[in-house]
């Protein structure tokens, strides 16, 4: 699973934060490099075939999952400050 951060966005507006939300991108510019850096996609055909591997996570249980722990994380005031 590689999304996008529009992907993302759209998964959260449409499962995991029912109420109005507006999301936006200001991507930093060190931190755009390294995600640039990354493949593309990756094939995880080996570990299925060879070890029974399969994902947990689509992207929607992954936002489902992510959305509460983000929002404590918030009501906690524990993000970093750039």
């Amino acid at each position: 699973m590689s999304p996008r951060a529009d992907e993302i966005a759209a998964s959260v507006v449409a499962g995991a934060a029912p109420q109005k939300v507006a999301i936006t991108f200001d991507p930093v510019e060190w931190r755009q490099k390294i995600l640039d850096s990354w493949p593309r996609a990756l094939d995880d055909g080996h570990a299925r075939a060879d070890w029974g591997w399969k994902p947990r996570y689509d992207l929607a249980a992954m936002t489902n999952d992510m959305v509460p722990k983000v929002r404590e994380i918030l009501k906690q005031g524990l993000l970093p400050k750039e």
